[in-house]
């Protein structure tokens, strides 16, 4: 049998069930209580959301940050390829005014050389940005240039070594 508390305690239940508020047992605490509880749930929540943000963020700023460094070594790589390319065009200036064969072996060792640094450093911008088929047509421009375009001034200028033959080249 069943004492009197634990018959009140079981219609205490049977009319929480009724009414719907089984299971919070909020009746009996104070509305500062209340309120504070559901100040903490909406603190572990914004909580919860701050810690997702940052996540997010860092992710975002890593990939961000990659991408950066990739486009600033793909321009600095074109512009030192820039470079070798006006070295290769001062070279070959070298190369028409020189006025003896010591002088036309170093300009067109420097005019190698530049020519060596432009496809080097070529190739590091493509390997940066290698989604920019822009770059590897730039290349091929620029060996086109040096070594077609510039070709009959290179002959010309390996020959003339009297300085008639420089003003003619």
């Amino acid at each position: 049998m069943t004492g009197p508390s634990q018959r009140r305690m079981m219609a205490a239940n049977v009319h929480l069930r009724q009414n719907g508020n089984w299971g919070f047992g909020m009746k009996n605490v104070p509305i500062i209580g209340k309120f504070l509880t559901i100040m903490a749930v909406f603190g572990l929540f914004a909580g919860a959301v701050a810690v997702y943000t940052d996540f997010q963020i860092a992710n975002i700023s890593g990939s961000y940050d990659k991408l950066l460094a990739e486009d600033a070594k793909a321009e600095l790589y074109l512009a030192r390829s820039n470079r070798s390319l006006q070295g290769a065009r001062a070279a070959l200036g070298d190369i028409l005014m020189s006025q003896s064969s010591e002088l036309n072996v170093k300009a067109q060792h420097e005019f190698e050389t530049q020519r060596g640094s432009f496809i080097k450093y070529m190739d590091i911008a493509i390997a940066a940005l290698p989604g920019e088929k822009q770059i590897a047509a730039l290349k091929a421009e620029g060996l086109t240039l040096l070594d077609n375009t510039c070709a009959a001034s290179r002959n010309a200028g390996e020959k003339a070594t009297r300085g008639e033959d420089v003003i003619r080249s």
